[in-house]
């Protein structure tokens, strides 16, 4: 076992990709990862430098809307000379009232700002949390793949898969917003 390497340590990446025919699975220039928490430590950092960012704008787009939230139209289709607003489109609806403004409450403790900081606070813990069990996971799969194949795992390879977690990750996290809002 070699000294744990020192982070972020990438090198060039035609080493393990160009002319590697009959070579050996440790290039000369390479950095490798030998210690199962050299192989987690990489990962969680990778994970959090690129998953943090996406987590932190989405929980400053959702906390914008909660702190300004959008102006609410009062009538959302156009009403059309010679018909009501409120007239049926098919004789079995009855048209709905629509809510008042005076049918919630008023919270004299907290303002919208409170509520903002909270779920931007919440979208952080969950980008931190999110970041640390997810490259646990895959630090495991990783050590346990590269030890039963008997392969040198580069510092690319942790660095590549948080980059996968991350898209995966960010195919969740948009959708939710934009439902929740």
């Amino acid at each position: 076992m070699s000294q744990s390497p020192k982070f972020p340590s990438l090198y060039d990446i035609s080493l393990e990709v160009l002319r590697v025919d009959h070579r050996d699975s440790r290039q000369y220039g390479g950095v490798y990862l030998d210690k199962h928490s050299d192989v987690y430590r990489f990962t969680v950092y990778w994970t959090l430098i690129l998953s943090t960012p996406c987590f932190i704008l989405a929980g400053i787009y959702a906390s914008f809307n909660m702190a300004f939230p959008p102006s609410q139209r009062r009538d959302s289709i156009p009403s059309y000379k010679g018909f009501p607003s409120d007239y049926p489109v098919s004789p079995t609806l009855v048209p709905l009232n629509p809510p008042t403004l005076s049918s919630t409450r008023p919270n004299p403790r907290r303002s919208r700002f409170t509520f903002a900081v909270l779920v931007l606070l919440t979208y952080a813990v969950l980008s931190v949390g999110s970041a640390v069990v997810g490259s646990a996971v895959l630090a495991w799969v990783l050590v346990g793949l590269f030890e039963a194949g008997k392969y040198s795992l580069s510092t690319w390879i942790p660095f590549i898969w948080a980059l996968i977690q991350t898209l995966v990750g960010l195919t969740g996290i948009w959708p939710a917003v934009i439902d929740i809002i």
